[in-house]
């Protein structure tokens, strides 16, 4: 026959820790819940940001409940914040160790430092692939014998296969650099910064690549194989 088990004889001390831990934890869940720090309030202030319309969050990765909670479940324009969805997803798919790799490919084996035919680079979807990695590749071609090319440099933008998309669609300003569209190719951001300066009287135009500070994760080989060709320069 089953019989339930007796109610276990709890001691009195034991019961007060137990109701002591759980107030603990509702204080705990009731500071998440409360407002934002003064400072952060006086900052929101000064730049005329509504504190209703901000949402904050605040929790350790190992705590199961926020240090901050302001505004938590309310529906947020999530902006920058959408990175963290691509970021995991290219963790994801991808592993912390993946590496974009631009290659070169020729039609014909150099002969006395002279290519006879065109010569490929086949973009991989680098999103950092800078003026610097290109100079870097370039050399390499140089190092396996290239000198000459009698022929055309084609860029491979294959790896992607989407549709040709507007710039400006977004916030209709095509010029920023954030509204730049994937790209099997792409350099330096597509982004250039201009400046206008007076030189000795006369006005003068520098220009030069847009600011960033990065470690490469672009890597660079060459073969000797046919490539496709989807555009020149």
């Amino acid at each position: 026959m089953f019989q339930p088990n007796p109610t276990p004889n709890v001691p009195k001390q034991s019961t007060l820790r137990l109701n002591i831990g759980l107030l603990a934890l509702a204080t705990a869940a009731s500071l998440a819940r409360a407002d934002l720090p003064p400072t952060v309030l006086q900052a929101l202030k000064a730049a005329q940001i509504p504190a209703t319309s901000v949402a904050v969050v605040v929790q350790p990765v190992d705590a199961g409940t926020p240090l901050v909670a302001h505004n938590a479940g309310r529906a947020m324009n999530p902006a920058s914040v959408m990175k963290l969805v691509t970021t995991y997803a290219a963790l994801d798919l991808l592993g912390p160790a993946y590496t974009w790799k631009t290659t070169a490919w020729t039609e014909n084996a150099a002969v006395d430092g002279n290519l006879n035919g065109n010569l490929h680079l086949r973009g991989s979807g680098d999103p950092r692939f800078a003026i610097e990695h290109l100079t870097a590749l370039l050399r390499q071609i140089q190092v396996r014998g290239i000198r000459r090319i009698d022929g055309d440099i084609v860029i491979d933008r294959s790896v992607f296969n989407i549709p040709a998309i507007d710039p400006g669609a977004f916030d209709d300003k095509p010029m920023r650099p954030y509204n730049v569209g994937p790209d099997g190719f792409l350099l330096n951001f597509r982004a250039l910064r201009f400046t206008l300066q007076a030189d000795n009287g006369r006005p003068a135009c520098s220009w030069k690549r847009r600011a960033r500070a990065c470690v490469s994760t672009t890597s660079c080989a060459l073969a000797t194989a046919p490539a496709a060709a989807t555009g020149r320069i």
